[in-house]
């Protein structure tokens, strides 16, 4: 939470599994420091192993954006890319 104290970001891309914390416990602790700092909501995508229906449900509930299914190709992420971080996803999410 010190780097969202330190500056924005115009996107997050996240681990599904990390060693301290999931990506969903994760996510969850950015959007709670975002709600209480009235910030802009910052795109997070979470590559993960997990594709099933309840999973990607589970991920959506928790904030997530998006995702990332493994393996993915170069073709896919640069798809998620392009989606969050262009010009247009900018002014829609009111961070520029």
């Amino acid at each position: 939470m010190e780097a969202f104290d330190r500056g924005r970001f115009d996107l997050v891309p996240m681990d599904g599994e990390m060693p301290l914390m999931d990506g969903i416990a994760a996510t969850r602790r950015i959007r709670e420091h975002e709600c209480a700092r009235g910030l802009v909501k910052t795109p997070i995508v979470v590559a993960t192993a997990h594709a099933l229906p309840q999973d990607r449900a589970s991920s959506l509930r928790a904030g997530l954006d998006g995702d990332l299914v493994s393996p993915y190709s170069l073709g896919e992420l640069e798809g998620v890319l392009m989606r969050w971080l262009s010009p247009e996803a900018a002014e829609e999410t009111g961070r520029r």
